[in-house]
């Protein structure tokens, strides 16, 4: 499976390079995007863990949240994991991981 979402996108030139816009929903948004901090690629992969939690679990972790307490949340806690212990130590990790 192949996921994708182009709505909002850039090229860093190389692997060094930052951006500082913030722009989508802040479900996927990783901290720095959130507290409008300089980012670089970092922020797609915390984007792919809370995508691969999403799958896994059927929803996202903070879905029962209010927009603004979900951006609260995402800037000031730990990252969310996985809340069932019915996957495999691989997935756990790459989830962890991201």
């Amino acid at each position: 499976a192949k996921l994708a979402d182009f709505g909002v996108s850039a090229q860093l030139d190389n692997t060094l390079s930052k951006r500082q816009t913030i722009i989508g929903t802040p479900f996927w948004m990783a901290p720095e995007v959130i507290q409008q901090a300089k980012y670089d690629y970092k922020a797609d992969i915390w984007s792919l863990g809370i995508t691969a939690i999403e799958l896994a679990e059927g929803k996202h972790p903070y879905e029962s949240h209010s927009i603004m307490r979900i951006m609260k949340r995402i800037s000031t806690e730990a990252p969310p994991s996985l809340s069932s212990s019915r996957w495999s130590a691989d997935f756990v990790d790459f989830a962890a991981s991201a």
